[in-house]
Formats: structure tokens, C-alpha cells, sequence
């Protein structure tokens, strides 16, 4: 389950598009998808909505991985920690 966390970048800022790109790049390395819908509970913790004005962005990251078959990314949990220093 770890390889999960390898999919979901940090790229994204702001409101938008992070939770459908962590979707595809389930779907592109073969996770098949099941519809829960009034077989399973699901739980949203709330949290205040973050800003817009970064949408067109987070839609063209999102866009890249539909077009390009994203299946990994470079600025998650597995990038260089020496830029972090």
C-alpha cells in the first residue's frame, strides 16, 4: 500500500482537481474501480475550503496525467529531501 503515496503529488495548490488526479493515477497503474454507492459508508471530514485562484493550474496538472498516462510523481512523498534543507 505504500506505492499509494508514490501517485499523489504535491503539486497541486489550493481548491481543485487533486482528488480526480489521484483517481487516474490509480486507474493508470491498473487499480480497478468498484461504485460503492449504498454498500459502503463514506466519512468526509470537514475542513475549511481552500482558495481558487489556482483551478486553471490544478486543471492542467490534471490534464498532463489523462494525456501522458501518469502513473508516478516526481514531487511527492519519495522526492529529494535535500531540497527541504
Amino acid at each position: 500500500m505504500l506505492w499509494l503515496l508514490m501517485v499523489t503529488t504535491e503539486d497541486f495548490e489550493g481548491w481543485g482537481r487533486e482528488d480526480s488526479d489521484f483517481a487516474l493515477r490509480l486507474l493508470n497503474n491498473g487499480v480497478i474501480s468498484r461504485r460503492i454507492r449504498y454498500k459502503a459508508i463514506v466519512f468526509h471530514i470537514y475542513h475549511f475550503e481552500k482558495p481558487k485562484n489556482n483551478l486553471e493550474k490544478n486543471n492542467s496538472i490534471e490534464l498532463q496525467t489523462i494525456k501522458n498516462n501518469v502513473t508516478w510523481c516526481d514531487n511527492g512523498i519519495n522526492k529529494d529531501k535535500s531540497e527541504n534543507k
